[in-house]
Formats: C-alpha cells, sequence, structure tokens
C-alpha cells in the first residue's frame, strides 16, 4: 500500500474505479449513506473534465488481524452500488489491500455510481460536447435526465445529434464498461457509415483517455493509527462542511469511546415497521438521521442538558444513550402509541414535534404496575401535549424552553405520587406549559377571524393541523358513506365546506376561503361528488341519493365538530359564513378546554 507522507498521493479516475471494483476502497461504518444531490455530481465531473481541483480524500489503510478481529473494529462497507467485499476478497485474504474512507466518500459514490451503466438508475449523465479548432472534441456542462427524456437519450443517435455523449460510456473499459460498448455505440450513432464511425470512435476514446487518465489525490493514514486519532480525523477533516451535521458526528463519536455504531443500533430498533414508516417515513436510510437527531435529544434530556446539538457529544449524553438504549426505544415506542390513541396517525397529521422529544423522556416515570397512576399519569402528558399544539409557548426558542418544561414535569412525574402528579393538572407552576393562565387556549375571535384566518390544516401549521386532528378524534363520519374516516389521509381530501367556487362568486378573498374552519377531511370519492354548490343544496342531495334523513347527515356532519345548523345554509352572504366560523370556533374552543385539562380520553 501506499506510504503516508506529507506530501499527497495520486490516483487516476480509472484507478478509483478499478479499487472500487475490486473492493480495494471501503467506507467505514460510521459513515453516512449517499447525501450528494444530482447537481452536486454534475459539478464534480465538470471540474474533472476542465481539470479544475476536486478536492483531496482522507484514506486509512486497513488491516484484518490473523485472530479474526478487525484491528480498528470499523466493519468495513462497500461503496454504495459497488460489489459486494465478500466476493472481491478470498478468505484468506479477507479485506487484504484495502483503505478506508474517512473524507470523499460522496465523491467516490458519485464516480462509481455514473460510470456505471445501469438503466434503473433514476438519472443518467451526459456531457455535452462541440469541436475544437484542433478537430478533438471539446466539453461543456454535464447535464441528467429521467423519465421519457432518459428513455430517448439511450438512443445513440438522439443522443449524438443532441451533442450527448454519456457519461458511463467514458468510464473504464473491462472496468465498468465492456470491451466493445464504445465501438457499439458509436456504429448506432452514426448509422454505421464506416468512416464516421472510425472518427467519431477515436474522438470519444480520446476523451474517454484523459478523463480516466485525471488524477485525484489523496491522503493516507498508516495502519499503525489509532482508532481515537482516526475517528479524530474523520472529524476535523468533515465538521466544517455543510455536507455534515451534528449528527455524522456524534455518531463518529460514538463509534471512538463505545465502539458502538449508531447507525446500525437504529437499522435495529425495535418499534414495529409500520409505526416507523407512518412518522419517519419508508425509506430506512433518510430516516435513520432523523430518528437519530430525536435519539440524541432524548438523551440530552434525560441527562438533564437543553437538547441542543451542542450537548450530542457530551460524556454524559453518549452514556445515556448507549447503558439506556432499551429505555430511550421503549420510550419513543409509547410515545407514539400515545399519540394514535389521541387521533394522530401519522407525521402529517402531527401539529409539533416538540412533544415527541419531550415524551420518550418523561416515560422513564411511568408507574407500570400502579394503574390507578397511569390514569393520572396519561392526563398530565394529554395536557400536555395538546397545550403544546394549541398554545403559543413554543413559537420561538423551543429546545430551551421545552427543557425548561421538561424539568418541571419530570419534578413532579419521578415522585410516583398522586398528589405531586395531580399538581401538575393544575395551573402548576413547576413547568410554564402547564400554567394555562400564562399560556392560554385561542378564544373563538382569533380562531374565527377573517382578517388573520387559520391557514388550511393540509399546511404544516401547529393549530390548523391540531384542529384537524380535534375533529377526527371525535369520531369523523364520512359525509357520504358514513364509515369512519380512515387513520391515514392518504386516502382522503381537504373538503371546503362551503365550496371554493361558491364563496368566489360571493366576493370572498383567498385567504378567507381557505380558513382552517371551512375544511373537512373526507374521502375522495366523497369530495368528488359534493358539488360547488350552496351547503344546504349538497345536503340534500347527500340524503336524497342515499335516502338518508337529516338527522343522519347532521349526526355525520357534526361528528367532525362541524355545526350542522350554521353549515345547512343556501348562501354565504348575510353573515351566515361568519356565523358558521364563529360556531365552529365555539366547538373547538370547547373541546380544546377539555383536552387542556387532561380530559378526553379516546
Amino acid at each position: 500500500m501506499t506510504e503516508q507522507t506529507d506530501r499527497p498521493n495520486f490516483c487516476s479516475v480509472g484507478e478509483w474505479l478499478k479499487k472500487i471494483k475490486d473492493g480495494e476502497v471501503a467506507i467505514p461504518r460510521f459513515q453516512r449513506g449517499k447525501v450528494w444531490n444530482d447537481r452536486n455530481v454534475a459539478e464534480l465531473l465538470e471540474a474533472l473534465f476542465q481539470r479544475r481541483p476536486v478536492g483531496t480524500l482522507l484514506l486509512l489503510e486497513y488491516s484484518h488481524s490473523a485472530d479474526g478481529k478487525d484491528r480498528h473494529t470499523f466493519s468495513p462497507h462497500p461503496i454504495e452500488g459497488a460489489p459486494d467485499l465478500r466476493t472481491t476478497h478470498a478468505k484468506e485474504e479477507k479485506y487484504a489491500q484495502l483503505q478506508l474512507v474517512l473524507d470523499g466518500q460522496q465523491r467516490l459514490t458519485a464516480l462509481w455510481s455514473v460510470f456505471n451503466d445501469n438503466e434503473s438508475n433514476e438519472k443518467e449523465f451526459f456531457v455535452r460536447v462541440g469541436k475544437e479548432s484542433s478537430g478533438n472534441l471539446q466539453t461543456g456542462e454535464v447535464d441528467f435526465f429521467a423519465g421519457e427524456q432518459k428513455k430517448s437519450l439511450r438512443d445513440p443517435k438522439t443522443a449524438w445529434d443532441r451533442n450527448l455523449i454519456p457519461i458511463w460510456l467514458l468510464g473504464e473499459p473491462g472496468i465498468t464498461r465492456g470491451k466493445d460498448d464504445l465501438k457499439n455505440w458509436c456504429q448506432k450513432a452514426t448509422d454505421n457509415v464506416a468512416d464516421k464511425c472510425f472518427d467519431l470512435l477515436a474522438e470519444i476514446s480520446g476523451l474517454s483517455e484523459k478523463l480516466r487518465k485525471r488524477d485525484i489525490s489523496f491522503y493516507q493514514l498508516p495502519i499503525q493509527t489509532s482508532r481515537h486519532d482516526a475517528i479524530h480525523a474523520f472529524i476535523k477533516t468533515n465538521e466544517s462542511s455543510v455536507k455534515v451535521t451534528r449528527f455524522d458526528i456524534a455518531v463518529a463519536e460514538l463509534e471512538n469511546r463505545k465502539e458502538q455504531s449508531l447507525r446500525e443500533m437504529l437499522r435495529d430498533i425495535k418499534i414495529p415497521s409500520d409505526r416507523l414508516d407512518k412518522f419517519f417515513g419508508d425509506d430506512e436510510d433518510s430516516r435513520i438521521p432523523t430518528i437519530g437527531e430525536l435519539v440524541l435529544k432524548i438523551s440530552c434530556l434525560m441527562t438533564d442538558e437543553c437538547p441542543t446539538d451542542k450537548y450530542y457529544t457530551a460524556d454524559e449524553t453518549i452514556e445515556v444513550l448507549t447503558e439506556r438504549w432499551d429505555e430511550i426505544v421503549k420510550g419513543i415506542d409509547w410515545t407514539l402509541q400515545f399519540f394514535e390513541r389521541e387521533g394522530i396517525y401519522d407525521q402529517k397529521r402531527l401539529p409539533s414535534v416538540v412533544p415527541l422529544r419531550v415524551l420518550p423522556a418523561l416515560h422513564q416515570y411511568y408507574p407500570e404496575k400502579d394503574t390507578d397512576l397511569q390514569s393520572i399519569f396519561d392526563r398530565v402528558i394529554r395536557k400536555y401535549i395538546w397545550q403544546s399544539f394549541v398554545t403559543e409557548r413554543y413559537k420561538r426558542s423551543a429546545a430551551s424552553l421545552l427543557h425548561e418544561d421538561y424539568k418541571g414535569l419530570a419534578k413532579n412525574l419521578k415522585e410516583n405520587s398522586q398528589t405531586k402528579i395531580q399538581r401538575l393538572l393544575k395551573d402548576s407552576d413547576d413547568s410554564p406549559i402547564m400554567n394555562r393562565k400564562q399560556y392560554p387556549i385561542p378564544n373563538v375571535r382569533e380562531l374565527s377571524n377573517l382578517q388573520y384566518p387559520l391557514v388550511k390544516p393540509s399546511s404544516k401549521n401547529r393549530l390548523s393541523r391540531a384542529l384537524l386532528v380535534m375533529s377526527l378524534r371525535s369520531g369523523a363520519l364520512d359525509f357520504a358513506s358514513g364509515k369512519p374516516v380512515g387513520t391515514s389521509t392518504q386516502e382522503h381530501q381537504y373538503h371546503h365546506l362551503f365550496p371554493q367556487a361558491f364563496l368566489k362568486e360571493e366576493g370572498r378573498k383567498e385567504k378567507e376561503i381557505n380558513h382552517a374552519l371551512n375544511f373537512a377531511l373526507v374521502s375522495e370519492i366523497t369530495n368528488n361528488r359534493l358539488r360547488a354548490a350552496p351547503p344546504a343544496k349538497y345536503l340534500k342531495d347527500r340524503m336524497d341519493k342515499q335516502q338518508c334523513s337529516e338527522n343522519e347527515i347532521a349526526r355525520r356532519v357534526e361528528s367532525h365538530l362541524i355545526p350542522f345548523a350554521e353549515l345547512n345554509v343556501h348562501t354565504g352572504k348575510k353573515g351566515n359564513y361568519e356565523k358558521f366560523l364563529k360556531r365552529r370556533a365555539e366547538i373547538f374552543v370547547q373541546a380544546m378546554d377539555q383536552l387542556c385539562q387532561g380530559e378526553g380520553e379516546m
């Protein structure tokens, strides 16, 4: 292997591609996955074509000892999309001649990806070319195409007519492309005209050779480097980069101090996958940093520190994270289940993420064996989350404020005493958010205001989402079918109770029409059947078509916390729309008041 010197080593693009294919370059387990976007990749390629600097890589020489233990305990993983390391190394030479990438993973991953002719890739990269006075090809910008454009440009003649050459065609023969791929492409691009094909083949071969010989420099830490120094080097080379988050640094620190992989812990987290999908997304790789950040914030709270990245790598945080991992996971799962019991079934319906950070840390005080105490505990939690959803407590500086509230809640909950816990159901000063005099719920005028109306529930507005959840947790029924509105918003749509076109004809402004109180969640079929007619008209149509009584339709409407009498009108004029909004606001305020006292168990 190359010895480390004070000067950088050099390796050509073609050599890097061969190293990746042969399993001589890998990434340590604490590294994150691919994060570069398509534009980052295109800019790297343009820099290579134009012989501009692309940065220096940092590698660590890897050793696998005879006793079967890795010297650094950094499990090596292949570059994304590259062959499995187990297939590129014989057992007796396990991971021989292997280098671990500490800085440069995104660049090498990008190179391997674009130089491989993989039709399953969503995007394909092309370089635009012209002719120099000497007759050689001159490269311009690098672009990428998807969908029908990509499909069209898979035809060599179509691509060449647009002066585009696929990047994979310029790769290393026998490594990332077949030896005859370039010849076949040129034949098709020139309609197999011999002279044109020969000239094009020579031109592209020259361009490919220049690109493949382009050097990318690297430094290599010797095999004697300690794991601490290797991790420290990773942190120092990455901490100033906008591409690396504090979570990435925390992963490396945990690897260094505890020899544990946080990413592997998160990948194996003991929470039902369907629950994780609903609250964190169904893509495992993208949700790992999200859940990782959450776990770090919970660990900070459990050490009585403010949950900010400043404390992610504190000794106490790392200690809690590793020693109380099962407890943290159990707390997250319990929190998600509590949300579901409150009618919050997924991320889109969660009004605020603040309780998701606080509740798992509070779960350590949950009275597992005392059912009476559990009931009071649950009421406190219900009051806390709804106060956080509907008041202005967390409008600004949420981290410091939630830390203050957590300390007050924990102070009383950890006593496991009915007297102590019940204090929180009153206007407690221990935890400011539990003091309703200090943080009151919105009043009717604020909710029904048309000058500064609440935006529709599909937005990320905290209060608008909270109103939607309140309407659904009361047992909302579909207007047409009479069946409960499902636990997922995916098959449902937001219906204007006073139709949009109807209110526009009456001269209403867009912001007034899209007031949060003018929406209900119904099935897609029902939404399509409800015409842009006066509410009284489409409600009457429902009665006639389904042979339902007015009482039945009223029951379905009111299950959404919608006042039937104020909705069942023929015009929005004469103050009818305002009366409807005010009456619905009154109903919501009543529901809020109950929830913010910890009542209203579903």
